[in-house]
């Protein structure tokens, strides 16, 4: 069950300046009851383009909200997604609107979240609704006394689509070939691991198709989910990662364990000595047939 609301808010401002009391941290701070810290800039350093990242204090201090900038358009539009606020939450969005009208703008702010429980949505959404109109009068006072000297505002840039992705498609056709190649020689010897690998070599393709247009999901930044592709295959190749071959005890990403020492604790499974039910003497657990294994070669970056 999910809760929704939306609030609206007059303010004697231009739509730039309400843009910026909106999505500036610092002028956040200002009027918001719960305290918001950058946690990573987006596009040309800014905390109000797409992609940024930040999180939010409840008040209190128990709870933090951290978020994702999911969309942006300035001074209109500005959408922002949950992705990690605790077990309980199952999604949380919002988006922002600055309307112009003849006495500056009106801010339309609206709320969609979904809890576990389902029946904790109302409960949280009406405390969220309760912080969010009190930040929105506190705003209002705001907006009169803002200094606009300083405020500057984000670049148009270029969107890439996918007419414009030839040298990012290229590479990730590269990476593609490499993950067929490595999931054929797993099956040749029928090493049960094949599976792994033919998963992210079907999850690569099917990245290529939506960043294409093959599959119309409507991406915004179809550039964002290519440039991906290598960054997954590296830490998919990485020893500690991806499972090698040969490994059949217990080994998965990257980490040797045999399953039947689990219950001995850690310094067993590291090597020390210890004396098993049964026997007088004291061995050593024998390694893996995984130990010393080399690790697989550089991975070529696009």
């Amino acid at each position: 069950m999910t809760a929704t609301f939306t609030l609206r808010q007059n303010l004697d401002c231009t739509p730039e300046a309400a843009w910026h009391l909106l999505t500036d941290p610092d002028q956040m701070c200002r009027w918001s009851t719960a305290p918001i810290t950058p946690i990573s800039l987006g596009p040309q350093d800014r905390p109000d383009t797409a992609g940024a990242l930040r999180m939010v204090t409840l008040p209190g201090g128990r709870i933090r909200l951290r978020e994702v900038v999911e969309y942006a358009e300035f001074p209109r539009t500005f959408r922002y997604r949950v992705y990690d606020g605790g077990p309980l939450l199952v999604e949380h969005r919002g988006e922002q609107r600055v309307v112009e009208t003849s006495e500056g703008v009106e801010v339309q702010w609206t709320v969609d979240m979904t809890l576990f429980p389902r029946p904790l949505s109302h409960l949280m959404a009406w405390q969220i609704r309760r912080e969010v109109q009190r930040s929105l009068t506190e705003m209002e006072s705001l907006a009169r006394d803002l200094d606009t000297a300083t405020l500057t505002s984000p670049d148009e840039l270029p969107r890439r689509t996918a007419h414009n992705l030839d040298d990012l498609v290229s590479s990730a056709l590269e990476i593609r070939v490499l993950q067929q190649e490595i999931a054929d020689e797993l099956a040749g010897a029928d090493d049960p691991k094949q599976w792994f690998a033919r998963v992210y070599q079907y999850v690569t393709e099917t990245m290529i198709e939506a960043a294409t247009g093959r599959l119309e999901l409507g991406l915004t930044h179809p550039d964002w989910v290519l440039a991906l592709i290598p960054v997954f295959h590296r830490l998919r190749r990485q020893p500690r990662r991806l499972p090698q071959r040969g490994c059949s005890r217990g080994r998965m990403a990257g980490r040797v364990v045999d399953v039947r020492d689990r219950r001995s604790g850690p310094a067993a499974r590291a090597g020390r000595e210890r004396t098993p039910r049964g026997s007088g003497r004291a061995h050593r657990r024998r390694p893996t047939a995984c130990a010393g294994r080399a690790s697989p070669g550089p991975i070529p970056r696009p």
